[in-house]
């Protein structure tokens, strides 16, 4: 079995210093791994970037959009793979080594402190709405009956401007709730 040389400086620079959410790293080491000791001349095809990494080669070819458009991939050299055939060539990036920052960090996807798109701090649902939810909807998810792992769900989302008003709220069961996610979904029971 042949190894291909690692670049060992590109690949601590990914983990170290590099700017990249960690979303993006994985992909990011794969390419650098493949560069010069400059960080240039990664020329790999998508499809064995994307098996390196386990994703799919639409989420690869996502990935790195993303990291052209943060400035962490640049092209490189074209003129590296001229020597192949022009359907079997492939991009050559570089990874700029000289780029440092400290690495992204996402908020929690679900937090009482999570800040609505206006600013506003999200607060607890006050206890006399959440009672009166519940009482409305007989303590039972409206959409399968299940008793079990009940939630309120906002049917204009938080994310999304809605507000904690008895009109605004229903009981699911959190299988359900879950399905939902953040779409916004009337139920016609709600409306009588």
């Amino acid at each position: 079995m042949d190894h291909e040389p690692v670049c060992m400086r590109a690949i601590d620079w990914v983990i170290d210093d590099a700017p990249v959410p960690a979303e993006l790293a994985g992909t990011l080491v794969v390419i650098a791994r493949a560069c010069d000791d400059q960080g240039q001349g990664s020329s790999q095809p998508v499809a064995k970037i994307a098996k390196k990494t386990g994703k799919s080669v639409k989420q690869t070819q996502r990935d790195i959009a993303r990291l052209r458009s943060l400035g962490l991939l640049l092209l490189g050299d074209q003129t590296l793979v001229h020597n192949l055939a022009s359907g079997q060539r492939p991009t050559v990036y570089d990874v700029p080594l000289h780029i440092k920052g400290t690495k992204p960090v996402r908020a929690p996807r679900y937090s009482a402190e999570r800040i609505a798109p206006e600013g506003v701090r999200r607060r607890p649902i006050p206890t006399a709405v959440r009672v009166a939810v519940f009482a409305r909807d007989g303590d039972a998810c409206i959409k399968c009956g299940s008793t079990h792992l009940l939630a309120l769900d906002r049917i204009y989302p938080w994310s999304r401007g809605g507000p904690d008003t008895v009109e605004n709220l229903r009981v699911l069961c959190g299988s359900c709730n879950s399905r939902k996610g953040a779409r916004i979904e009337v139920i016609d029971d709600l409306a009588d």
